[in-house]
């Protein structure tokens, strides 16, 4: 895997953006599956899949801040 660096401050926001979704997505019982069968256009794991991988990212962003925050505080 490559390495990617990310500022704190957008790692951060990065996370707490992907964190809203996947909470969105858990509180959504509606149509919002279908909906996005309709928009992709073909299985692909549906919300499950969806929320699994915003969940993943969420956590890579946290560690990301997490990371970068112990750092600089040993700097």
């Amino acid at each position: 895997m490559p390495n990617l660096s990310l500022d704190v401050g957008d790692a951060a926001e990065l996370a707490e953006i992907l964190q809203f979704f996947c909470d969105w997505l858990a509180a959504e019982h509606g149509g919002l599956g279908a909906s996005l069968q309709r928009y992709v256009g073909r299985p692909a794991g549906g919300i499950t899949q969806l929320r699994a991988d915003l969940d993943r990212f969420t956590s890579y962003s946290a560690v990301a801040a997490a990371n970068r925050c112990s750092n600089h505080a040993s700097d």
